[in-house]
């Protein structure tokens, strides 16, 4: 086998595996785009779900406030009607012994 013939035999593969190596990096690249991209999304879904889970908490914590406040209405308001029934109640007796 002549020098050349060798020599050709040998640059072809050489060239085919470059050739191919290219590919694999211009793919390699792209992947490594891909998955920069993904990570991102991955991150502001992320970010996007905790503000929406801090969001649900400080709705949860004014829908308790406004229960306790609401609940404390109502307690207050059946003092005073009880109250306001003593007082009518006081006043009848009170009228009763003016009219004697």
């Amino acid at each position: 086998m002549s020098p050349i013939d060798f020599l050709k035999r040998w640059t072809r593969p050489r060239a085919e595996l470059l050739t191919e190596l290219d590919v694999l990096s211009r793919d390699n690249q792209s992947l490594r785009a891909k998955v920069a991209g993904l990570q991102q999304a991955k991150d502001q879904a992320e970010k996007h779900a905790e503000e929406r889970r801090k969001g649900k908490e400080a709705l949860k914590t004014r829908l308790s406030e406004q229960k306790k406040s609401a609940e404390q209405g109502v307690q207050t308001q059946a003092q005073l009607s009880a109250r306001i029934a003593e007082l009518r109640e006081e006043l009848d007796k009170l009228s009763k012994q003016k009219r004697r």
